[in-house]
């Protein structure tokens, strides 16, 4: 994921999805999914050319890069509750995870040690 200016004050992501777009980054606009039309259409060039989409509402990005990035406050949270339930149930093999989902933790947070 990069970053590409758009007009003079904002800027635009590009993700880098392979598959049907080939090798590269592809600008966010490309990728984009509408919450109001066919489930097919696919950026917003295409969305304004077909009359399904009237409006230009984004729920998400075709793209596994974006989905991940979405989910990591859920995800997050998930593990922040997984630490600690651990940190309550200790055996040998959850001592292992214990560790695993400690590691995860410390480097979201940006915790070195």
């Amino acid at each position: 994921m990069d970053f590409v200016r758009k007009g003079t004050n904002n800027a635009q992501p590009r993700f880098q999805p392979g598959g049907k777009y080939g090798p590269g980054m592809v600008k966010a606009d490309d990728l984009c999914e509408f919450e109001v039309g066919n489930e097919g259409v696919i950026g917003l060039k295409a969305g304004k050319a077909d009359g399904s989409v009237y409006r230009y509402d984004v729920t998400g990005f075709d793209c596994a890069d974006a989905r991940l990035i979405a989910a990591a406050p859920e995800m997050f949270d998930a593990l922040s509750a997984t630490l600690g339930y651990l940190s309550e149930h200790a055996d040998e093999k959850s001592n292992e995870l214990w560790a695993k989902v400690a590691a995860a933790v410390r480097k979201a947070k940006g915790v070195t040690l």
